[in-house]
């Protein structure tokens, strides 16, 4: 190609990479769990294939590569992700497993004890994992042994997405219809009972009914949904009031059926949801989250805001952030702006935020107010502009692209080939403790 002086240039292709910091202990940031049982800040994990799409487990990491292999790192009982080593925690691994090998897959989430794969073109859906207690797979009965890959019972759908939380599943199809199964204990199932499922079974009570989605989310034992016409329907757990359905529902611990979100100021355009905070992304990039605010997940004063059953808007105090996805940890938020910028507020515990030590060199352990995490060795200039996301109880997992000094000036977020990928979409005082009302 020729640019402007007559000067001839060669178009590079930015390099994917994989960024991975907080817990490490099964060794779930994608590094050796002896060397480091936490990573305070982003650590970038050594790679040769190129990534497209992540998801973060409770104590795992899950890609899938530009051919559609599954790959994956952390926890590994029960040999579900490497059947060589035993039981042993793996580091990155292409998944070992003979129903996998060769089968291209173009979605992957995981819960606790149980893993979901989409193959490509949605023609069903693989479940596996260390265990299937509550019928969290979906291949029909349950037992707390292994269970090896195999096929959600689904009747024949094209499969759009799915989502894990701790104990359940959920399905989503093309046609816009939910399947729920696993773990009912918190009613995140919709079904308005609170036995569990061993198979899928649509979720079709109360306000859901005849509503058609296009996005859903698992929390730990909540379910999340985006309608075609941009409104949020919750559903599960609602301690905390991380369901976000306002002061009528403050009385109920358990919503057992769909619910839609009231109040909201616009028309959603994506969902996450956490271990006890969900979150809604308006089309305008405006961030709300509603839910436990006690390490400062929500991105409020922990002063002033313990909890709050209503969605508040996220807060940048000192300039205007366009919000392009979000992924929701335990007790962390991590957000990724238009600008392909991460932030990230919350527990620190074990550096889940990956944010850099204070003045006085501690590293804070919790943040209430979104800080910039930076990757790469540059602090100050944006070496990486980040494409996706996810998180999972105590660690966060970024895919970006690394941007050369000559070309970061002309390369932005919208260049970059695919929508970012995340693990999850979702997220007073009313009553008790808490502050009820729009912050903004």
């Amino acid at each position: 190609d020729t640019h402007g002086g007559g000067e001839s240039a060669v178009e590079l292709e930015p390099e994917r990479c994989i960024f991975a910091w907080g817990d490490n202990s099964q060794c779930q940031c994608l590094a050796d769990s002896s060397q480091a049982a936490s990573l305070a800040t982003p650590r970038r994990v050594p790679c040769k294939r190129q990534m497209r799409s992540l998801a973060a487990g409770w104590e795992n990491t899950l890609l899938i590569d530009s051919s559609g292999c599954l790959w994956g790192g952390g926890a590994n009982r029960g040999s579900c992700l490497c059947e060589e080593d035993g039981e042993a925690p793996q580091r990155l691994t292409r998944l070992d497993l003979a129903e996998l090998d060769g089968v291209p897959f173009e979605a992957v989430q995981a819960g606790r004890d149980h893993a979901m794969a989409v193959l490509e073109g949605g023609r069903a859906v693989i479940s596996w994992g260390p265990s299937n207690e509550f019928g969290q797979c979906g291949h029909g009965g349950m037992r707390t042994g292994k269970v090896r890959p195999g096929v959600v019972l689904l009747s024949g759908v094209t499969v759009r997405q799915v989502a894990c939380g701790e104990f359940h599943s959920l399905v989503l199809t093309v046609q816009g219809e939910v399947f729920a199964f696993g773990s009912n204990a918190y009613g995140a199932l919709g079904t308005g009972r609170h036995e569990s499922l061993e198979q899928a079974e649509k979720v079709c009570q109360s306000h859901l009914r005849g509503m058609p989605v296009r996005g859903i989310a698992a929390g730990a034992h909540s379910s999340v949904a985006l309608s075609l016409g941009g409104q949020v329907f919750c559903w599960g757990c609602n301690g905390e009031g991380r369901l976000g359905l306002g002061a009528a529902h403050d009385h109920e611990e358990v919503v057992l059926a769909p619910v839609v979100v009231p109040g909201l100021p616009g028309m959603a355009r994506a969902i996450g949801a956490g271990g006890r905070h969900t979150a809604a992304i308006l089309r305008q990039g405006r961030l709300f989250l509603a839910g436990d605010n006690r390490a400062g997940q929500l991105g409020q004063s922990r002063d002033e805001l313990t909890f709050t059953s209503t969605f508040y808007e996220l807060p940048f105090h000192d300039y205007s952030l366009r919000v392009r996805a979000v992924a929701l940890g335990g007790s962390h938020t991590i957000i990724l702006s238009y600008d392909g910028e991460l932030y990230a507020c919350g527990s620190n515990s074990v550096g889940q935020l990956g944010i850099d030590a204070d003045s006085s060199g501690q590293l804070p352990s919790s943040v209430d107010t979104p800080r910039r995490v930076a990757l790469g060795p540059s602090k100050s200039a944006q070496d990486h502009i980040v494409i996706g996301i996810a998180a999972n109880h105590d660690h966060s997992v970024a895919l970006a692209l690394s941007v050369p000094a000559f070309s970061a000036r002309v390369l932005s977020v919208g260049q970059a080939s695919g929508r970012p990928q995340t693990s999850a979409v979702m997220n007073g005082r009313p009553s008790g403790g808490h502050r009820s009302g729009y912050s903004r």
